[in-house]
């Protein structure tokens, strides 16, 4: 099964259970998820547990871990970590799962649960369903005999295998890193720094409100880092979020990337090392597709979202590389997750057997441009609009090719596309649009901004 089923889920969006603490999601919840999750695993096992640095993830993490032991499973408990370093860890440990409190890249007041597989990804549309199934029938149990945790070293277990992983990719680089306050505060700029990087922290100092941008990497929030890349000449930057799965590249002129730019550089790389599969989800830019079309590489389109994209990468043969255009990038002989840290280093290797200048290598792609807009729209009301929003794209469109998989794709004979579909993670309806024209970009994104706007219109006025 895929991830067309799920519509059916209620609690799962398109990465992990999110919300706000004591509205949509509780310590209550948390207790019974990990009972879940214990009832899954057959009342037998062990699970590594790990939390962000958000205070409302703490109760979270507390409960969840109480759910897990009074369903008889061990638990390993990690406590404050980034998400790569849980589940390098989980992987290293051969834990039969994990699970990840941590509101990643969203506003601070915001957690949620992620919960992965043995093999360190995040769960499929199956292990979702049956989740919900055991927590909304209550097919858990308490056990008599109530199992052990014990504490373990994330930090240490993840130093040893990146530094591994890494090398010497880094050696001899200036790199400026954002942490932004978050999980890979410390931990970044103490393994880069290890593996031979020339490092310069920015927001280092973790802390769980994120005072001095949003947990959220991107060209508005990552205005330091640009100007640090550009005074203090560094090769390039990158900027992570609240819990340090993605990357965001800066180039040595100052300049924010895309994730899809940048997506598109390591994909080309990494085909050239290793010929096999790319992984992206149907919201990647067209130049995903032109790296592929260069090295004759198969090119596999997901629905959005982490689970979606590691679901296939597990079934696709020979998958090299995976990526999302949030700034996730996935090498799958190393970790089937998104690392910011490994990231970085596999950027300092593609300058090395290139120009050596991020912005050149830049240079030489075929300019694309992307518009990426949102309207705000609560969670109750998305299943609907999206209906509407169907109905009216096929109205607006009536020539263009029209992908209902996820949200409403809409693509034009010329490769230019809109796409509209409600966020998995937050209130809102994102809107993408993309074409080799400026122009039309903004055009196909206006349009579709209007067909969100009267959409949502609509639906207030059906309900008055």
């Amino acid at each position: 099964m895929d991830r067309s089923s799920s519509t059916d889920l209620k609690l799962f969006g398109t990465s992990g259970i999110r919300g706000r603490l004591g509205r949509g999601i509780t310590p209550d919840l948390a207790y019974r998820m990990g009972l879940s999750l214990g009832t899954y695993l057959g009342n037998r096992g062990r699970v590594l547990v790990g939390c962000d640095l958000r205070p409302q993830s703490e109760p979270l993490y507390k409960q969840v871990v109480e759910g897990i032991l009074d369903s008889g499973i061990n638990a390993l408990l990690a406590s404050r970590v980034a998400t790569p370093m849980l589940l390098h860890a989980e992987v290293e440990l051969k834990a039969d799962s994990a699970v990840m409190v941590t509101g990643s890249h969203t506003v601070p007041g915001v957690t949620g649960l992620l919960f992965f597989k043995s093999d360190g990804g995040e769960s499929d549309i199956d292990m979702e369903l049956s989740l919900e199934k055991i927590y909304f029938k209550r097919l858990y149990s308490i056990q008599t005999n109530r199992a052990t945790s014990e504490s373990v070293d994330a930090a240490a277990i993840y130093i040893e295998r990146i530094l591994h992983h890494v090398g010497d990719k880094v050696k001899g680089y200036t790199i400026a890193f954002d942490a932004g306050n978050g999980s890979m505060s410390l931990m970044a700029s103490k393994v880069l720094g290890l593996a031979g990087a020339r490092v310069i922290a920015i927001n280092d100092r973790p802390d769980g409100t994120f005072p001095n941008r949003s947990p959220y990497p991107r060209r508005e929030t990552l205005g330091k880092l640009a100007e640090t890349v550009r005074k203090r000449r560094a090769d390039f930057g990158v900027g992570t979020d609240g819990d340090g799965d993605r990357a965001i590249f800066v180039d040595d002129s100052g300049r924010v990337l895309l994730g899809d730019v940048s997506g598109a550089l390591l994909a080309d790389h990494t085909l050239q090392q290793r010929f096999g599969s790319v992984v992206a989800p149907l919201n990647s830019s067209n130049l995903i597709r032109f790296v592929c079309r260069k090295r004759n590489a198969p090119l596999v389109v997901t629905k959005v979202g982490p689970p979606a994209i590691v679901s296939s990468i597990r079934k696709v043969r020979n998958a090299v590389f995976g990526l999302e255009e949030t700034g996730k990038y996935i090498w799958p002989e190393t970790l089937l997750y998104g690392d910011s840290v490994y990231s970085a280093s596999r950027m300092c290797e593609l300058l090395s057997s290139g120009s050596g200048s991020l912005k050149l290598l830049v240079s030489e792609l075929p300019k694309y441009y992307m518009e990426k807009k949102m309207v705000r729209c609560g969670d109750v009301k998305k299943q609907s609009v999206m209906q509407i929003v169907i109905r009216k794209s096929r109205l607006e469109f009536p020539n263009a090719r029209i992908s209902t998989e996820d949200g409403v794709k809409v693509v034009f004979e010329d490769e230019s596309w809109v796409l509209l579909r409600p966020s998995g993670t937050e209130s809102y309806f994102r809107c993408y649009a993309e074409s080799s024209s400026r122009k039309r970009a903004k055009e196909l994104s206006a349009a579709g901004m209007k067909i969100l706007r009267t959409s949502l219109k609509e639906f207030s006025m059906t309900r008055r």
